[in-house]
């Protein structure tokens, strides 16, 4: 992976664990969690199962094709 897409993932990574903290610092209820703004994804926790899903769905692909490349210079 080279050096400025490694440096998006980090900063990437960084973002979403720091939304993870602000929202746990929130003290939301379940409820709170659940409810769906208007014009929006779904509810809080809706949007971060979304966000890490779609991380680790990036990462696996970015992976992959770092596999893909290695195999064909060998």
């Amino acid at each position: 992976m080279n050096k400025v897409l490694f440096d998006a993932v980090r900063h990437n990574n960084w973002a979403t664990q720091e939304l993870l903290t602000f929202c746990r610092d929130q003290d939301f209820t379940a409820e709170q969690l659940e409810v769906t703004g208007v014009g929006t994804f779904g509810g809080i926790l809706a949007t971060l199962r979304h966000i890490i899903t779609c991380d680790g769905s990036y990462l696996r692909r970015l992976a992959s094709s770092m596999r893909s490349v290695v195999q064909v210079l060998h």
